[in-house]
C-alpha cells in the first residue's frame, strides 16, 4: 500500500509545488501506523463478539426448563397437526363413501 502511495509521489516529473504531495505523505505515515494498529482491534472486536455469545448461551442454559418446554410444545404441535390431517384424509374419505 505504501509502494503505491510512493509511487504516485514520485510519478510527478514537475518541479512546481504540488499541493497534494504532503497529503500524501501524511497519508501513507498514517496508514503505516495504522496498519499496527488493525491486529488488536480485530483482537478486541473478537473478545467482545466472544463475550457476546458467552453470555447469550449462560442465560440460555439457566434457563433451560423453559426452552425444553418451547420444544415441546413445537413437538406437539407438529404432533397434532399431522394427526389433524390423517383425520382430514380419513373423514373426507368416509363422507365420499356415504356419497357414492
Amino acid at each position: 500500500m505504501n509502494t503505491r502511495l510512493l509511487s504516485l509521489d514520485n510519478s510527478c516529473q514537475c518541479e512546481e509545488r504540488n499541493p497534494m504531495k504532503p497529503l500524501l505523505r501524511y497519508y501513507s505515515l498514517a496508514a503505516g501506523k495504522m496498519s499496527y494498529l488493525r491486529s488488536p482491534f480485530l483482537l478486541a472486536v473478537r473478545l467482545y463478539w466472544g463475550w457476546q455469545f458467552v453470555q447469550t448461551g449462560w442465560g440460555k442454559m439457566h434457563h433451560i426448563g423453559k426452552i425444553a418446554a418451547f420444544f415441546c410444545l413445537g413437538v406437539l404441535l407438529l404432533v397434532v397437526s399431522f394427526m389433524y390431517q390423517r383425520l382430514k384424509k380419513i373423514i373426507i374419505e368416509d363422507e365420499e363413501k356415504k356419497t357414492v
